[in-house]
This record gives C-alpha cells, sequence and structure tokens, in this order.
C-alpha cells in the first residue's frame, strides 16, 4: 500500500487490531476516486495524498463502526493472503492515515 503526499511531516502513533477509525469528515478533508485510486485533499495541513489501488481499497472500508482485525480477516481471505502479514499491512498502513490527517479513531 503506498500513499504519495505533499505536506508537512507525520507525527507517531500507535493503532491496535481492534481500533475503530472513519475517513474524516468534510470540510476538513475531501476525497474522490480517481482510476480505482483516492486522492484526497487535508485542508488544515493543506497536503495533497494519493492512495495506490490497494490502499485506496482498505482507505475506504474504514466506516467508524467496523474493526480493523474484522477488516484484516476479511481481506486476508479475500486475497488468500496471511492474516499475520495483512495485519502488519494494514495497521501500518492505518497508522500512516492518521498521521496525514485523512482518517481519525473513533474508537
Amino acid at each position: 500500500m503506498t500513499i504519495t503526499s505533499s505536506g508537512p511531516a507525520p507525527e507517531d502513533t500507535t493503532i491496535e487490531p481492534g481500533a475503530v477509525l472513519r475517513r474524516r469528515p468534510s470540510p476538513d478533508v475531501e476525497w474522490v476516486l480517481v482510476e480505482g485510486e483516492v486522492v484526497a485533499w487535508n485542508a488544515d495541513s493543506e497536503s495533497l495524498h494519493l492512495l495506490d489501488r490497494i490502499a485506496s481499497v482498505v482507505f475506504q472500508l474504514l466506516d467508524g463502526v467496523t474493526p480493523l482485525k474484522v477488516t484484516i480477516q476479511e481481506l486476508a481471505e479475500a486475497f488468500s493472503r496471511d492474516v499475520a502479514e495483512v495485519e502488519a499491512d494494514v495497521l501500518t498502513f492505518a497508522v500512516s492515515l492518521q498521521e496525514i490527517g485523512i482518517v481519525e479513531r473513533v474508537r
């Protein structure tokens, strides 16, 4: 999963598999899907972010209701991948999304 960004350096945070995240609501963050990739604008930091196709799928699954561990399990099954590998990738990616300010923790 890849994020290409322009903007300030992120802060360090930690996210556990039981966490629930959501895409930050407008007007702070706007995003659009362009040919399978998300382009997100964070007005607070005046930064633009491009998520590759896989990152875009994960980003769209952050609904503010479903714990990451459920999303991780579903992705592992859908792509026939080891749950531990998917967990490591998704948690690292979730930290990146939170650091750049386009998602927020619900719980």
